[in-house]
């Protein structure tokens, strides 16, 4: 047995032995059911996510359900990620995230210091 993956004991179920002999599949069903159910079939658990938001004309890289961070957010929120709203960019160059009036004044003040 060294050496060996153990397999769940549930026939014809190739999962690697999680708890008492079962695979995590087949472990959750007989804590539910009191039953590994054999006879039904697992369902597959590899969800696949594309690599950027599937919402038209968003570019940026996927977080979760399909969505970017923002859209995802959205989402969450209102129950729809809301495609025709903008997403606003308040990232600036090093690391700020402050408003475009506050740019302006930064910028300013910069200036009469002769930066």
């Amino acid at each position: 047995m060294i050496g060996q993956i153990p397999e769940c004991s549930v026939e014809g179920c190739e999962g690697t032995v999680r708890v008492k002999g079962y695979c995590k599949g087949h472990y959750n069903r007989v804590q539910r059911h009191g039953d590994p159910q054999a006879d039904k079939p697992l369902r597959p658990i590899e969800r696949v996510q594309p690599d950027i938001c599937t919402i038209k004309g968003c570019m940026r890289p996927t977080k979760a359900k399909g969505y970017c961070a923002t859209h995802y957010k959205r989402f969450r929120i209102h129950g729809t990620p809301q495609p025709d709203r903008p997403i606003h960019r308040h990232n600036r160059p090093g690391g700020t995230n402050w408003s475009p009036k506050k740019m302006a004044e930064i910028a300013e003040q910069e200036e009469k210091r002769g930066k």
